[in-house]
């Protein structure tokens, strides 16, 4: 067999390196058909604002005022009436109309009367309202809507035998209450005493009207039985000259 020549052998291997280094540039140069993964959009979150409604100022109630509690009772000759702690006056209630003067009594002592058809006084049948210590006598309760009598006569006749009705004081207009000395008071008041008399004692004595020859008269009483102490204030004590 014959051996190729040397010359034949370098152009052979020549030619297959070529093949080679040509092929190796080729396959660099081609593209890749596989897409490209791109970077996925990054999302910001924007924050809402949340708003909140400011409340409407809510009005604030003006405080009440507290009726101011009666502090004393002052009985006088033709009404009573209650005062406060400063000597304001609360209320006054005639003896010839004592509209209201129950309702009055029982907020200022705080607590209901009882109540009973009274023992006619002096010819007046009434209706006591009666306390510890205190009592109204309603005479119109039983001749209300009747003709008017020829006297001034009074619809509500009061008499007081403590000196106070739960924190109430109870006194005459000049200060004198249940449980004073009769001699103090002859010796204060000598003019409400009848020839030096210390069982009973006139005061505040005003006109409440006329007959053809006679003043008619009112006046608030203080009676001591044993002549030593006040027992009892009472209103109107009257003089109709019969």
């Amino acid at each position: 067999m014959p051996v190729p020549s040397r010359s034949l052998l370098r152009t052979a291997v020549a030619g297959t390196a070529l093949a080679l280094g040509v092929g190796t540039v080729l396959s660099g140069c081609v593209s890749s058909d596989e897409p490209v993964a791109q970077p996925a959009a990054t999302v910001t979150a924007t924050a809402t604002a949340t708003v909140t409604a400011t409340p409407a100022p809510t009005a604030t109630p003006a405080p009440t005022a507290t009726p101011a509690a009666a502090a004393s009772l002052l009985i006088g000759p033709t009404s009573f009436s209650l005062v406060d702690a400063t000597g304001a006056q609360l209320g006054s209630w005639a003896y010839r109309d004592g509209t209201g003067a129950v309702a009055a009594l029982t907020e200022a002592f705080g607590s209901e009367p009882t109540e009973s058809d009274d023992i006619p006084y002096e010819g007046y049948r009434s209706r006591a309202y009666t306390w510890p210590g205190f009592v109204l006598r309603d005479t119109d309760v039983y001749d209300a809507g009747g003709p008017e009598l020829t006297y001034p006569e009074p619809d509500i006749l009061l008499e007081a035998t403590a000196p106070a009705v739960d924190g109430v004081a109870i006194s005459t207009l000049g200060g004198v209450a249940v449980g004073d000395a009769a001699a103090e008071v002859a010796a204060e008041h000598p003019e409400s005493t009848t020839d030096g008399s210390l069982s009973f004692f006139s005061f505040d004595t005003t006109t409440v009207g006329t007959t053809e020859d006679f003043e008619l008269t009112n006046w608030v009483a203080a009676l001591a039985e044993d002549q030593v102490t006040v027992s009892s204030l009472r209103a109107p004590f009257m003089n109709w000259g019969v």
